[in-house]
């Protein structure tokens, strides 16, 4: 077993420079960005230049109401059927609905380029089954484009992590539900846990980089001990998320039955903390008396299979 690496949660440039120090910084974004680059690193040389250059890029954003970064819900269509997924559809009932096209998403990412669009995260669904898929990466990977995937991992398969290989994303990000095939049946409807198992083995030794998030429902609920330990003593990045999102009306599913009392989300980061030795919510936000930020519907946006767009 490979030695577990200890995660770090990265202080934000808010936390590195005093209230006065910040506000002219964030003044200071009205200046070109070679200009910009110049003043904050000649006065800060402590801070990295990748920090200065993405604050630069998020204030513009924010400040003209344009994007930086699109999230993209490239299909309904999924080979698994999690109980408490808001947009998988199956192929009988996905035919009802209007799914983008690639030359229709590759439209969509050629406009977002032309206006400073720099980061792009892949869904689904399953992201990789949309029949473009491939086409759509290549594109954004020539533009210099971040790309994130989210992926439940089924569609990683040797050929995929080859080409991942040449052309890395910026990151993946694959759900796990659960420690064991069992859990898995439950959730998703397929005994797949030593599939992925072997894929998270795949990347690792491929050194593609890649994050695993886990979504606490009432199906892995009593196995949420075990992901946390696992999780841990393989040393992998993960994080675990806060809610599930409400099902769209043509999923057919809800979430009466599936969602977590408070109280057992309480226990999952009380055992968090107890099994990470960490606080499971951010420094930003666990400090931030002014509430916590958001950038959706101006640093960011979400376009959905449809060609709809939302704020998140």
């Amino acid at each position: 077993m490979k030695a577990r690496k200890e995660r770090k949660m990265k202080s934000p440039l808010k936390k590195k420079l005093t209230e006065k120090e910040y506000s002219a910084l964030v003044e200071m974004t009205t200046l070109t960005l070679p200009e910009f680059l110049g003043y904050a690193l000649e006065k800060y040389p402590h801070i990295e230049g990748q920090e200065f250059y993405e604050f630069y890029l998020k204030q513009r954003a924010l400040r003209l109401g344009r994007p930086l970064s699109l999230h993209c819900e490239l299909t309904p269509l999924c080979n698994l059927s999690c109980k408490m997924c808001y947009v998988q559809l199956d192929e009988s009932n996905a035919g009802l609905h209007s799914i983008l096209t690639t030359s229709q998403w590759m439209e969509i990412f050629r406009q977002a380029i032309e206006n400073d669009v720099y980061q792009v995260t892949l869904s689904g669904g399953e992201a990789m089954l949309h029949p473009g898929f491939w086409e759509i990466y290549d594109y954004l990977y020539s533009m210099g484009i971040r790309i994130t995937i989210f992926t439940n991992g089924l569609s990683i398969t040797n050929r995929a992590i080859e080409h991942l290989r040449k052309k890395p994303p910026q990151s993946i990000q694959i759900s796990l539900y659960g420690t064991s095939d069992d859990v898995y049946e439950k959730v998703t409807g397929k005994r797949v846990f030593s599939q992925i198992e072997k894929v998270f083995l795949q990347l690792q030794e491929a050194n593609i980089p890649f994050k695993i998030a886990v979504s606490p429902n009432r199906y892995l609920y009593n196995d949420m001990e075990n992901i946390l330990q696992y999780l841990y003593n393989k040393g992998y990045s993960f994080q675990v998320n806060r809610n599930l999102l409400p099902p769209r009306e043509e999923t057919g599913r809800n979430l009466k039955d599936i969602a977590l009392t408070t109280n057992e989300y309480v226990d999952i980061w009380t055992l968090y903390k107890k099994t990470t030795n960490m606080h499971p919510f951010s420094e930003e936000i666990r400090d931030n008396q002014d509430g916590i930020s958001c950038s959706a519907g101006m640093a960011t946006c979400h376009i959905n299979y449809k060609g709809e767009m939302n704020g998140c």
